[in-house]
């Protein structure tokens, strides 16, 4: 998901020519936001559209450890619509952090079409911004200087023949304060899945990966001039995560895959080797997460990268104890656990010394009901 999550903190967040349309200078805030899965990273804390049964959308704060439902009624239940935190659990395509206000999309609330709505911190006074056709973001989503930035995957349907009529995606901007959207990268059109991924966004340069024939390869676009550039030429990029400074991508070559982290303040590229499924990066630490085949004797394997490259092993066990990293704040991680009823659905957090340490001492932030 790079710290993944507060490291993608630092590396978040016209038409552009050169393939991806003119030229638009704007100059970034400094804070900004990042939507991947079902997880909002902001600088303070973290948004978690809990999945479980009966849960609800809510706020864990990095400072004070709590972790509350997004919604401002007093004595409120949270089990119905008329709750804010259930109606964004339900309904909330995507959500992101501006300021003092929550920015979330709606696939759809007007003539079959979706858009945007702002609420305050708390989940109160919820208004409509404006409509949006596009509710499918592929990759992360971007939230800042008043913009949404997102890849979109569009599947059209032929009813009559009861089949996939074929995809559409592309690369947008919402104007968060007048409600108007523009192009970044022209709509494409695939037989199978989106033609792009949003990556990230470092300083002025927007990273994403594109479908071109039968690769996919990681674009870096200069918002301010509009050129796009290849980094890694026509290497097929099997997958890329950011974080801090950082692009961490998985390249496909004829001799095999190689992991480069790139550090987009240097320049510098440094190559380690794969030793895992799940990644957390950052500038102190750099974890890969393994899971065992045998779906009867479920186990994982964490390993932390060296200075040298090498990596050591940390933690292994059974696969409810894995403890797998998503966010850090100075000393403090936030990870994900495995719940009973499936998939990495509990938050937990635990002290970075106590988890490489290996020590089980996490304190659960959302419990299953």
């Amino acid at each position: 998901m790079l710290q993944r999550k507060d490291c993608i903190l630092f590396f978040v967040l016209l038409l552009l020519c050169a393939g991806c349309g003119g030229s638009r200078k704007k100059e970034t805030s400094g804070q900004m936001s990042v939507y991947d899965g079902n997880l909002c990273f902001t600088e303070d804390g973290v948004v978690y559209q809990n999945p479980n049964p009966g849960s609800v959308t809510g706020y864990f704060d990095y400072k004070t450890g709590t972790y509350i439902p997004l919604c401002a009624k007093s004595n409120c239940l949270h089990d119905s619509i008329e709750c804010q935190a259930v109606y964004l659990k339900g309904y909330a395509d995507y959500i992101g952090r501006i300021g003092d206000k929550w920015y979330y999309h709606v696939a759809e609330w007007q003539e079959e079409e979706g858009g945007f709505h702002s609420c305050d911190l708390d989940g109160g006074n919820d208004k409509i911004l404006g409509s949006f056709p596009c509710s499918n973001g592929t990759g992360v989503i971007l939230f800042y200087d008043q913009m949404c930035v997102l890849a979109t995957w569009d599947v059209e349907f032929d009813e009559d023949a009861g089949e996939v009529a074929g995809n559409t995606s592309g690369i947008y901007g919402y104007h968060l304060d007048t409600g108007e959207w523009e192009a970044l990268c022209p709509e494409k059109e695939t037989e199978n899945g989106p033609a792009y991924e949003l990556c990230g966004k470092y300083g002025e340069n927007l990273f994403y990966s594109e479908w071109e024939g039968k690769i996919s390869v990681l674009k870096q676009m200069n918002l301010e001039t509009g050129e796009v550039k290849k980094p890694f030429g026509d290497t097929f990029l099997s997958s890329v995560q950011a974080a801090d400074n950082f692009l961490l991508c998985r390249l496909a070559e004829p001799g095999g895959n190689r992991l480069i982290e790139w550090n987009l303040e240097t320049g510098e590229q440094k190559e380690f080797p794969e030793n895992g499924v799940h990644m957390f990066w950052s500038e102190d630490l750099k974890v890969a997460t393994n899971f065992s085949q045998d779906f009867s004797d479920r186990r994982f394997w964490a390993y932390q990268y060296q200075e040298d490259g090498t990596c050591e092993l940390i933690r292994q066990g059974e696969l409810d104890e894995v403890f797998r990293p998503v966010a850090k704040s100075g000393s403090l991680l936030l990870g994900q656990m495995w719940g009973k009823n499936g998939g990495f659905t509990i938050l937990a957090c635990m002290e970075q010394e106590d988890y490489l340490a290996g020590k089980t001492n996490w304190t659960i932030v959302t419990e299953e009901k």
